[in-house]
């Protein structure tokens, strides 16, 4: 029923939807994200690092792979602790 509304009014309906999960942990996730930016964190220290940035490239059983500066890195999944959508800062909440 839409007797509330003024008839000479124009309105706008703006429908939006919760938007992706930050951390990403179902396969379909990762293949809907496949080059939007990531950041790994790591369970233990791998080559001296906790945690790595690039864009998600591929994602297997054993082996997460991330473009870092256009270079593959092969990342165990085994010492992967979580991976995290790196959010957009230029656009507005």
């Amino acid at each position: 029923n839409a007797e509330f509304m003024e008839e000479d009014k124009a309105y706008n309906l703006v429908v939006s939807t919760p938007g992706a999960r930050e951390v990403l942990t179902r396969e379909r996730e990762f293949e809907a994200f496949k080059g939007f930016p990531i950041t790994v964190t790591f369970k233990e220290l791998w080559k001296g690092k906790d945690a790595i940035s690039g864009t998600l490239y591929e994602r297997d059983t054993e082996i997460l792979q991330v473009n870092v500066k256009g270079r593959i890195v092969k990342v165990p999944q085994a010492n992967v602790a979580e991976v995290r959508l790196v959010q957009d800062q230029t656009q507005a909440p």
